[in-house]
């Protein structure tokens, strides 16, 4: 069967819930929020460069130095294929090249090409996806074989080879077999590309402080409006910028200059607290300092506005302060109910930071990031749960404990809604075990879904449409390992991963997956005690910050675990209910990868594939 006909994104589509995962169907389009248009990249000499700045949108042959050619098994001979205009296609025998699509016969193998032009040390790397049929992927410097690749139906492979190369050069990517279909978009990059970190700073190379996301749904198009210093916080010189992406992976800047339209609409969608005095709606004969950090959100249900707010007695030494929820009387937010329903009392030496309010399906729920109770001082992702259908107002909060939705690395995150779901975003510190004064803040997490247990509980996961994107290509695959009170070695010299496994607890009480760079481990853990299962991103050799983020999971004996580690920054999901964001001491440096267990445990399904670069997203 051939491909030839189908786009390219039709045919990952088909294939998103056959690939490396084993991802549960959902009526919702997961893949349709990392997907964006393709554009025609400029003719020019780049430093990184992959096929598509050659075929996206484009016939000739030799752009940006990408050659589509094709050879005669029998005469052994190479010549240039031919654009076909009615199959969109270049064309060469019975082999042909269609984007990302290769496609060769048992008579020709299809080869693309890519012509160097300038002198250095170069690394090539990517994927090939395999469609359809077994075959070869060569990859040749002029006529030297320098990499080999073989592969079956399915098989998602990374590959990654370094060498010289000077003017004039050539490297071909060959692919040999009988009616074999493969997708592959090459790389050759100057300047390490297969590193970029997908933790990035913003468009205008700054960090991210407190968001306020919205996403416009029917646009295809994610808002966020956020927060950040030129320098260090400790001057007070905040400002807010916005950011918007259509692939909600990928930003560009919306200056406010000859934008107030667009400003406007975010604000009254993400941030409405910017556009009102807050001030007005609480009882200040009582808070004499007023509101410092609010978010004002209207309740179509009842058709009023709701505050919630950190309403301070004073703003000294003490910052005394209580976090309390406030209604309007009527629709317009003109006249305000003086009564506040109080979430908290009393918070000393403390600020109630980033707080929110959403209700979530049947539920209303109260968040809020305290200051000053972690290494980062910006405390982790709290919130409230209400009894089903409750009204926010009747919540009797004195009675009620708070949970978490994550860890202590993801500070003053925010739950916003993606048509039916909902996701969250936060700031990773800068610095992995102290404030990050200057810069202050850090960087987005990766989109993060927020899951309703059937309790009402909230968790976290990366959504399957995200795991198929970030996922580069497999590395290695370890059906099982047994452990009892011992360390066993999986993999050496890695670099920014994607990660999957189960875990076996048996009588085991801690089982961990384990890095090793220069000589200090880095630990994602399940630990379990008397009380309470702990999911724990540690740092053991680290004095300083022994554990880097901990939250309650439930205890069990068997868990499905992925991460990402990328950079020192891992994101942790058990049981795609539960998820973890540790900042760690690692840098980009290779690690090596290692599972431990204090007592008999067993480690099954061990996936080790590459985490998608950041240059690579489109």
């Amino acid at each position: 069967m051939k491909f030839k006909g189908i786009s390219s994104i039709a045919i990952v589509s088909l294939l998103s819930l056959s690939g490396c995962n084993k991802i549960e169907p959902d009526s919702f389009d997961y893949l349709s929020l990392y997907q964006k248009e393709a554009k025609k990249y400029e003719e020019k000499n780049y430093d990184s460069i992959s096929a598509s700045y050659g075929y996206i949108d484009n016939e000739i042959q030799g752009y940006n130095g990408w050659y589509y050619l094709f050879k005669n098994e029998q005469s052994m001979l190479i010549n240039k294929m031919v654009y076909s205009s009615k199959d969109h296609s270049f064309i060469g025998d019975n082999s042909y090249i269609d984007n990302e699509v290769q496609y060769s016969s048992i008579n020709s193998s299809s080869i693309r090409r890519y012509n160097i032009t300038q002198n250095g040390n170069i690394s090539v790397y990517g994927n090939i996806h395999c469609i359809e049929n077994t075959g070869e992927y060569l990859i040749y410097l002029n006529n030297s074989l320098k990499h080999s690749i073989n592969f079956t139906e399915k098989d998602y492979l990374y590959y990654e080879i370094d060498f010289e190369v000077k003017v004039g050069d050539y490297v071909d990517f060959v692919l040999v077999g009988e009616d074999v279909t493969i997708l592959s978009n090459p790389t050759i990059t100057y300047q390490s590309s297969q590193n970029s970190s997908l933790y990035h700073l913003t468009t205008f190379d700054r960090t991210y402080g407190d968001v306020f996301p919205f996403y416009d749904f029917d646009n295809h198009t994610l808002y966020n409006y956020f927060l950040y210093t030129e320098g260090s916080a400790m001057t007070g010189e905040y400002k807010f910028a916005i950011e918007k992406s259509n692939d909600f992976l990928t930003y560009e800047n919306i200056p406010e200059a000859n934008n107030s339209s667009v400003w406007r609409y975010v604000m009254e969608n993400a941030h409405l607290a910017m556009l009102r005095n807050c001030n007005a709606y609480i009882d200040t004969s009582k808070y004499d300092f007023g509101v410092r950090d609010c978010a004002l959100v209207f309740d179509n249900t009842k058709n009023r506005y709701l505050l919630i707010a950190g309403c301070y007695y004073e703003f000294s030494t003490n910052w005394h302060s209580d976090l309390v929820i406030y209604e309007s009387n009527d629709d317009l937010g003109f006249d305000w109910n003086p009564v506040g329903n109080v979430i908290e009392k009393d918070y000393i030496g403390h600020l109630p930071e980033c707080p929110s309010i959403m209700k979530i399906n049947d539920r209303w729920y109260a968040f809020v990031s305290v200051s000053h109770i972690t290494a980062h001082q910006v405390g982790p992702f709290q919130y409230w749960m209400g009894d089903k259908n409750e009204d926010i107002m009747d919540i009797d909060f004195s009675n009620k404990q708070f949970s978490f939705v994550d860890g202590e690395d993801l500070c003053a995150a925010r739950i916003f809604k993606v048509g039916e779901k909902f996701y969250m975003f936060g700031w990773i510190p800068y610095t992995y075990d102290t404030m990050p004064w200057n810069p202050w803040g850090g960087y987005l997490n990766l989109p993060r879904e927020v899951i309703q247990h059937k309790d009402g509980t909230l968790g976290g996961r990366m959504d399957p449409g995200l795991r198929e994107k970030i996922n580069f290509g497999s590395i290695q695959k370890v059906d099982n390992i047994s452990l009892n009170n011992n360390k066993q070695l999986v993999s050496n010299s890695q670099t920014r991963n994607y990660i999957s496994y189960s875990i076996d607890m048996n009588n085991s009480t801690k089982s961990s997956i384990v890095f090793e760079q220069n000589n200090k481990e880095y630990l994602v853990s399940i630990e379990k005690n008397q009380n309470n299962t702990m999911l724990k991103i540690e740092s053991p050799n680290d004095d300083k910050h022994p554990l880097n983020s901990e939250i309650l999971i439930p205890n069990k004996d068997k868990y499905d675990i992925y991460l990402t580690i990328d950079n020192g920054i891992i994101e942790a999901f058990v049981d795609d209910e539960y998820s973890l964001t540790g900042h760690t001491a690692m840098d980009e440096n290779p690690y090596s990868i290692s599972f431990s267990s204090n007592n008999n445990c067993s480690i099954n399904n061990i996936n080790i594939n590459k985490l998608i670069p950041y240059f690579n997203l489109y």
